[in-house]
């Protein structure tokens, strides 16, 4: 609770242009965090100050809360900590530091976890526009095989590649995880949809989102067979 309470007084302080202060504040919502033991807590407590520090400008300290998320033995604790890391770093450009939190990302062991902190990762490279990096988490979510997980990763990289303008090789990964959800569930499939419609729609006058959307009721009506 320490870490948080200073956490959010940190991210107020920032916001009201008291960067001095903010940085202070954060520093020691970092220390609290560092000292909490239990490693799920310890996870919660990153994150959140991973944020503050982001806003009081902190980069330094920043590294420190990415060290500390990496030491987390428990992959469950170290994924949450290192998705809220990721997403701080991102805001500051840290570009290496997320490089880092991507080779933590891919040895995670649960296909599930690892899927999850995988997306948040590049969610935070789309934010600084690294290409090579999304392509490297694009390597690591295709060889999960876990196909649900693996589907919703997909997703989310794909997106995150639209982002950065990486517009046709977003359309080939979302056609990857259409192909996956359909054999895996029908809600991965409208999942998959709600996420590939910005980009679709952006590209020939909506023309491949509405063969999109014909294939999708072609198989609805296949399924309600």
């Amino acid at each position: 609770y320490r870490a948080e309470a200073l956490s959010r007084v940190a991210g107020a302080l920032a916001r009201a242009g008291e960067l001095e202060a903010a940085a202070g504040a954060a520093g020691w919502a970092l220390a609290a965090a560092e000292a909490v033991r239990s490693e799920w807590y310890r996870a919660q407590a990153l994150s959140g100050v991973a944020g503050a520090l982001a806003e009081a400008g902190e980069v330094e300290a920043l590294g420190r809360a990415l060290a500390a998320a990496e030491a987390i033995g428990d992959e469950e604790s170290r994924a949450t900590a290192m998705s809220g890391v990721a997403q701080a770093l991102a805001v500051v450009g840290e570009v290496a530091a997320l490089w880092r939190a991507l080779a933590v990302a891919e040895v995670i062991g649960d296909e599930s976890l690892r899927s999850w902190v995988l997306s948040e990762v590049a969610g935070a490279l789309a934010q600084v526009g690294d290409v090579e990096a999304l392509r490297k988490a694009l390597a690591a979510v295709s060889g999960i095989e876990n196909e649900g997980s693996s589907v919703q990763a997909l997703s989310r990289v794909a997106g995150a590649l639209a982002e950065t303008g990486q517009h046709q090789p977003a359309l080939d990964v979302y056609r990857k995880a259409f192909r996956a959800a359909q054999l895996t569930a029908r809600v991965l499939v409208f999942e998959v949809l709600k996420d590939a419609v910005p980009t679709l729609a952006a590209i020939d006058q909506g023309q491949t989102l509405w063969r999109v959307y014909q294939a999708v009721m072609e198989m609805e009506s296949w399924w309600g067979n």
